[in-house]
């Protein structure tokens, strides 16, 4: 408002000076020409306070909106040098030495695209932009997805900064621990599938129990695959989990007692299935054995131990 009327002021101050002079000099007689003219004089004073004033202020907007568009201009610098120099770390890393494991992969892609996402969107925050904070989750995610990866981040509760970095890594240390965990545990191969199924599904009706060890998740999921051939077999094959000390490695058939051993009284199968598992070299010749009471009369029980020690 005082800017508005300043600048009227100014425009038109030298035309409202004229009009007085000359009504001045018209109309006042002769004796008060002396005082009109100091009077002029005094108005062309203020006039002259009233142009300095508008030059001052127009002087300070125009320096404010240099200084802003100096500290836009250093800002977008500096956010572009931090991306530089992060590529060029990235793209040295993956030259001259390639990602040893997955986690290491997964952590440059998530670098790479917190630098797509700076150069993508204006007023990035700083602590992004210096690599103290990750690039919104949804954001992320989505472009994950369209690079075809499989794996996705998760975003952390009410503190987005350094905290979101480490629950990324930890994402990904729990997901490269299952992927070794993958690699290391035990599979029946498809032949052994055949030679035991082949042996198996004469004595279909039969009733199995199939156990891992306990606090042991790989032989668990071992476990659960001879339960599934054992079904596919047409057994009734069940699971469940043993303590035995000291924990064994490899299979242990487990029977009720010694007479279920002897020929012509051992469980229906149980034969058959020690020569399959013998011929696959999966036991020893000397087939390994344990007596329970638990096992049910006429019926013998799979336990799976600890993988064998190479």
């Amino acid at each position: 408002m005082i800017e508005t009327a300043l600048r009227v002021l100014y425009d038109s101050f030298p035309f409202l000076v004229s009009i007085a002079g000359a009504v001045m000099y018209n109309r006042l007689p002769e004796s008060r020409h002396k005082t009109a003219t100091w009077v002029l004089i005094c108005a062309g004073l203020i006039g002259s306070v009233i142009t300095y004033e508008i030059h001052l202020r127009s002087d300070n907007a125009h320096a404010a909106e240099v200084t802003g568009i100096k500290k836009d201009n250093q800002s977008l610098l500096s956010n572009l040098n931090h991306v530089s120099a992060q590529n060029e770390q990235i793209l040295h890393m993956l030259s001259s030495n390639r990602p040893q494991d997955e986690q290491s992969r997964r952590q440059r892609i998530l670098e790479v695209l917190r630098n797509e996402y700076i150069l993508s969107h204006q007023n990035v925050p700083t602590r992004i932009v210096t690599g103290q904070e990750w690039p919104p989750t949804d954001w992320l995610n989505e472009r994950l997805a369209k690079m075809k990866e499989g794996w996705r981040v998760q975003k952390s509760a009410d503190t987005p900064g350094l905290t979101q970095l480490a629950t990324v890594l930890v994402e990904l240390q729990k997901e490269q621990e299952r992927q070794r965990q993958e690699l290391t545990s035990r599979h029946l191969t498809p032949e052994q599938k055949r030679v035991i199924y082949a042996a198996l599904v004469p004595f279909a009706g039969q009733s199995i129990q199939i156990g891992g060890l306990a606090d042991d998740a790989e032989t668990g999921r071992f476990a659960q695959e001879w339960v599934t051939l054992f079904k596919d077999a047409g057994w009734d094959s069940g699971q469940g989990s043993s303590m035995v000390v000291p924990p064994p490695e490899g299979l242990l058939i487990v029977v009720r007692d010694r007479r279920s051993l002897i020929p012509g009284r051992e469980p229906p199968g149980l034969i058959a299935f020690i020569h399959a598992l013998q011929q696959l070299g999966m036991i020893p010749p000397k087939a390994p054995t344990m007596f329970s009471n638990a096992v049910k009369a006429g019926q013998f029980e799979l336990l799976v131990g600890s993988r064998p020690k190479p």
